[in-house]
């Protein structure tokens, strides 16, 4: 299942339109501590002007994974 999961998310960040947003947003209801869905959706949340919690989820990514290059030049 957990490789479903990381499949389904993976798959998410193919377009930019609503799948790109729910695919991570399911992945974190069932894994709410998983770094690639919150980096994933923060960037579907920007990409749909949601910026407020696009921010909050890459926030959330960085404080989890820690020092990040790409997260800091994507806030």
């Amino acid at each position: 299942a957990s490789s479903t999961l990381t499949n389904a998310c993976t798959r998410a960040l193919c377009s930019q339109t609503w799948p790109c947003y729910l695919l991570p947003h399911l992945c974190l209801q069932i894994q709410p501590d998983n770094v690639k869905a919150l980096h994933r959706r923060g960037l579907a949340r920007k990409s749909l002007g949601r910026l407020h919690e696009a921010l909050e989820d890459l926030r959330m990514a960085k404080a989890k994974l820690g020092v990040s290059q790409q997260l800091d030049a994507e806030m």
